[in-house]
């Protein structure tokens, strides 16, 4: 089950998987748009095409992590 909210006028989506929770911005302002990015990604849920999304990190060199 997935659930909407509004943050600084954009809409986002919120949905659980394996108990952990994950939000993604819906990248609107209109509601009804939001309501489709919604429905999508139960739909995606349901199937079972959506895990959890990694985090982009990006690569580091050891003396700029010592400094």
């Amino acid at each position: 089950m997935a659930s909407l909210f509004k943050r600084n006028g954009v809409w986002w989506v919120v949905y659980y998987v394996n108990g952990k929770r994950c939000r993604v911005s819906a990248r609107t302002r209109d509601k009804n748009l939001a309501k489709q990015k919604l429905n999508d990604i139960e739909l995606k849920l349901f199937k079972g095409e959506l895990g959890i999304p990694e985090k982009k990190t990006s690569p580091i060199s050891i003396p700029k992590f010592f400094r």
